[in-house]
């Protein structure tokens, strides 16, 4: 993800990836390109053991960073956003850093169901902010246009 490419990442660290996908190409280039360790959360897209394993990761070396790339734009209802960022916040050792991006879409405000039979927003970044400071009270946007939070 274009994420990837804009985080300030720091060598020998670990990253709690929420979203991540099916596939180990984000793993693969934090790796090879910035010597972070990367652990993919994604109970759409990975199975229930692959899921509790990245989970006992975690717990027992809490995340230096997490991302969450072009995942709330996909999901409808607040709750369930909300339970994500918690459990980045959980996963995140203290002082770590979230880093979060979506896609906006057609910028409309106006959510519905794709052509791929997936939910789209289509709502701006700066409409997530306040949903996110819900659970990052310092959660601010930054020149990357993405939000960043520290876990204090």
């Amino acid at each position: 993800p274009r994420l990837f490419k804009i985080v300030p990442w720091q060598p020998d660290t670990l990253n709690f990836d929420i979203g991540g996908g099916r596939y180990d190409l984000g793993t693969e280039y934090l790796k090879d390109c910035h010597k972070v360790d990367n652990v993919i959360y994604d109970p759409y897209n990975r199975s229930r053991l692959h899921n509790e394993w990245t989970l006992s990761v975690v717990a027992k070396r809490p995340a230096d960073t997490a991302t969450v790339s072009n995942v709330l734009n996909i999901i409808e209802d607040l709750p369930t956003r909300l339970e994500i960022l918690d459990v980045a916040k959980r996963c995140l050792k203290p002082g770590g850093y979230v880093y979060i991006t979506v896609y906006e879409g057609d910028g409309t405000g106006i959510g519905k169901v794709t052509k791929h039979n997936t939910y789209q927003s289509n709502r701006k970044l700066e409409s997530y902010l306040e949903e996110i400071q819900a659970i990052f009270p310092n959660a601010h946007i930054d020149k990357g246009r993405k939000i960043v939070a520290q876990k204090e």
